[in-house]
């Protein structure tokens, strides 16, 4: 993982070519070529191949693949850096835990607020939902806290359909991370956990809400 770093964020391609490139390699970087920038994907692919994630890869990759999602004019690459949010915070350490809270805040103040264009809170949706369907899967208490918060946007009229279809989104399998076959920190159970969480509360807004109504069935 420190090679795919050095290659991903440092323009680091000394074991790969045997002369210096006349062109920078920082596919993180959005003013970076389309052909560079749709590279995330094979590093999507790696964090969901590698078992653990130590403290400095955290610390240095998080920050710079949520503002690259958020960021970037590419959905396929705003969903494949989204993604692999996801599979960094499942496979995290504790001390991760005070800069995922201080990301997913900005992440949350972006969503939430109605001046931003609508394609860039879609997309500060999509992030949230796959970072929270990571700490789901591992059963993570910041998980809990984002469903929560997830469930006060019905009320949105730009983001409430997209919400309900994201609860889906939260208890399906994907073949391409965050299954054991790609080594996610998985917890038994996690899905009646989280149905025992949302079904509560989608009930209470059913019976209070006529509005959002459609969204809770």
């Amino acid at each position: 993982i420190e090679q795919i770093m050095n290659i991903f964020m440092r323009d680091k391609l000394d074991d790969f070519i045997s002369e210096p490139a006349d062109v920078k390699f920082l596919p993180l970087q959005t003013s970076s070529p389309w052909q560079q920038t749709q590279l995330v994907v094979f590093l999507r692919a790696v964090l969901s191949s590698i078992k653990v994630i130590k403290d400095g890869v955290f610390s240095d990759l998080f920050p710079n693949l949520i503002r690259f999602c958020l960021e970037s004019s590419s959905s396929f690459a705003c969903h494949q850096s989204a993604k692999g949010c996801g599979c960094l915070v499942n496979k995290m350490a504790d001390s991760g835990c005070s800069l995922l809270e201080q990301e997913m805040e900005n992440v949350w103040n972006l969503i939430t607020n109605t001046s931003n264009e609508s394609e860039r809170r879609k997309n500060a949706l999509s992030l949230w939902l796959w970072i929270t369907k990571g700490l789901i899967v591992r059963s993570h208490p910041i998980g809990v806290t984002a469903v929560n918060k997830l469930l006060t946007l019905f009320v949105d009229e730009l983001l409430g359909c997209s919400v309900a279809d994201g609860f889906h989104h939260l208890l399906c399998d994907f073949p391409d991370c965050l299954n054991s076959a790609c080594s996610a920190n998985i917890k038994i159970f996690h899905k009646q956990r989280l149905f025992s969480i949302v079904v509560p509360q989608l009930v209470s807004l059913y019976q209070s809400q006529v509005s959002i109504r459609q969204y809770c069935i």
